[in-house]
């Protein structure tokens, strides 16, 4: 008796477990499960990214403009419609080069350019860029740039970077979606 119940109570356990996977998991379609935001934070404040463009400068019909580098643009647009038109209220802007000739999943730690700015817009009338990062002006220089491409396909990627300037401010972020390239 207690042997029939242990047969039929592991073979339930079996059929349950089996029936509890799902073909739409996205460990199953190589997907990965993202509990970040999209976005960074610096200095305890966070700042949404909504869209990535990935510009790979080796593609062109003149071989002479090939620069050997793909650029990534993060950015966060945040409309409001203020006095009848719509401005950007927030605008933050990540700009990263570096040299490659293919986009690929790896860990990236050497870069040309690295730029961060934010920019408020209220009706027509902009602050002016803010910059916590930029290559041009040395007091906002990185001295360590880390981007992981952690998952590629043709449509989305999974992206996580760290920066950090030369007077040790620290910038993280990540981004999961699609992206045009």
């Amino acid at each position: 008796m207690k042997k029939s119940f242990l047969k039929s109570l592991l073979f339930f356990s079996v059929l349950l477990s089996l029936i509890g996977c799902n073909s739409d998991d996205s460990e199953s379609s190589g997907e990965p499960i993202v509990k970040e935001l999209n976005g960074f934070k610096f200095e305890n404040k966070f700042y949404p990214l909504s869209s990535l463009s990935i510009n790979n400068f080796n593609q062109s019909d003149n071989p002479a403009t090939l620069s050997n580098a793909i650029r990534f643009v993060f950015k966060s647009e945040v409309f409001h419609t203020v006095l009848g038109t719509d401005d950007f209220t927030n605008y933050n802007v990540i700009f990263i080069d570096y040299q490659d000739t293919k986009l690929k999943v790896r860990d990236i730690n050497v870069f040309n350019d690295l730029e961060v700015y934010l920019d408020k817009c209220i009706a027509g009338n902009c602050t002016g860029d803010d910059f916590l990062f930029d290559d041009t002006v040395q007091s906002l220089y990185s001295k360590n740039v880390q981007l992981s491409i952690k998952y590629l396909s043709n449509t989305k990627i999974y992206v996580t970077f760290q920066f950090t300037r030369t007077d040790g401010k620290v910038l993280n972020g990540s981004y999961f979606g699609k992206y045009n390239f």
